[in-house]
């Protein structure tokens, strides 16, 4: 029987340590080539309440007693009784009606304004119901596309076509209306311009408005194909010295506050992948014990069964099992990553949306005016 010479030893010796080496840097390679971005994309929804609607002053005036004997205003009033109540699909459909009833009004300048009223209250309508295609497509057939802010319920025209252009993603148009938004009501455009970075984890953004951060001078009738030609940002039209100093100094430190609470308690998507490097630390570390169990005993189970195959001769069955062993273990240290991500990103909402709602930074909880 042949014993090993000294040399034997030092050469397995070497390729031993070169293996184990290789090994570290394949893991630490593998997790940079999955490490998961520290970003977050947050889903952040809110709704209103029936009470604030009703709560809400009516912007028009009530008709008028020859109004009141028209065949179109009893879908009017069938319209709003519906909609106070958020009945939304039958106050639509009431509101479209008395549309229709109204193109027979022998009175033009009357039929124009309840035309108006009308339209109005149905893009509301869509808007309460989230409805954002159906409003941007009512919109641009109807009369409201040529208002200007003599009509009363302007503002909040603004409000809602602006939310519904971003939320479906026609940036042309958001712009236009932001701009529209910033320079008549500034004060408005600021909250609003706010929470929709902040609603996106925009921080950069939120703080470059909340502390004023001023931009090149711009022209306020800028074409907005030129200002998306130079990457404008709707708060780019903000003019800071129109605002109430005080409330933005508030707003800027509940911002602040609520920012610092989220950094404070975030976890990190690097370090939960990094623990994972001891299949389930990843997991511990965000606390999700149940899922550490899992992770470290199923990596266990299947080195196990590697190491007993291989032990025992069996090393076609050993590969196979160390393949799946692989793909497990680098899985859940991707795993981890993610989860890590998910964690911030619920983390964000519940410090963020609470905020949002006391402060009144989504645009339909700034609405001026109901039904």
């Amino acid at each position: 029987m042949n014993k090993p010479t000294p040399s034997n030893s030092i050469e397995q010796s070497i390729l031993l340590k070169g293996i184990k080496r290789f090994s570290f840097i394949l893991l630490i390679f593998s997790i940079g080539c999955t490490s998961v971005s520290d970003d977050i994309n947050p889903s952040i929804h809110y709704s209103v309440h029936e009470k604030m609607i009703q709560s809400l002053p009516q912007a028009f005036e009530p008709l008028g007693q020859n109004e009141l004997e028209k065949v179109w205003a009893t879908e009017y009033r069938m319209g709003l009784f519906f909609a106070k109540k958020l009945d939304l699909y039958r106050a639509v459909t009431a509101f479209q009606r008395a549309e229709f009833l109204l193109s027979e009004e022998p009175n033009p300048v009357l039929s124009m304004e309840r035309k108006h009223e009308v339209e109005y209250f149905t893009l509301l309508c869509y808007a309460l119901g989230k409805r954002h295609d159906d409003l941007v497509t009512t919109f641009e057939s109807s009369s409201l596309a040529f208002v200007n802010p003599d009509f009363k319920t302007y503002r909040d025209l603004l409000l809602i076509l602006g939310e519904a252009y971003d939320l479906t993603k026609q940036k042309h148009k958001a712009l236009s209306v932001h701009q529209a938004l910033a320079q008549n009501y500034p004060k408005t455009a600021h909250a609003v311009l706010v929470g929709n970075a902040l609603k996106t984890a925009d921080t950069k953004t939120a703080f470059a408005i909340l502390n004023e951060e001023k931009t090149p001078p711009i022209n306020p009738d800028v074409s907005i194909q030129k200002a998306l030609s130079m990457a404008m940002k709707p708060h780019h039209f903000l003019s800071y010295d129109q605002l109430d100093a005080n409330k933005s100094t508030k707003l800027k430190s509940t911002v602040e506050k609520t920012q610092k609470t989220y950094l404070d308690q975030k976890k990190s998507p690097f370090t939960a992948q990094m623990l994972s490097i001891m299949p389930g630390a990843g997991y511990a570390y965000l606390g999700q014990y149940q899922s550490a169990i899992t992770a470290f005993s199923v990596n266990a189970l299947f080195i196990g069964t590697a190491a007993y195959f291989f032990l025992n001769g069996n090393v076609p069955a050993g590969v196979l099992t160390t393949s799946f062993e692989a793909g497990w273990y680098f899985g859940s240290i991707y795993g981890a990553g993610q989860a890590a991500k998910t964690y911030n990103e619920r983390l964000y909402e519940a410090l963020v949306h609470p905020m949002m709602e006391e402060k009144k930074l989504y645009p339909l909880l700034q609405l001026e005016y109901g039904f």
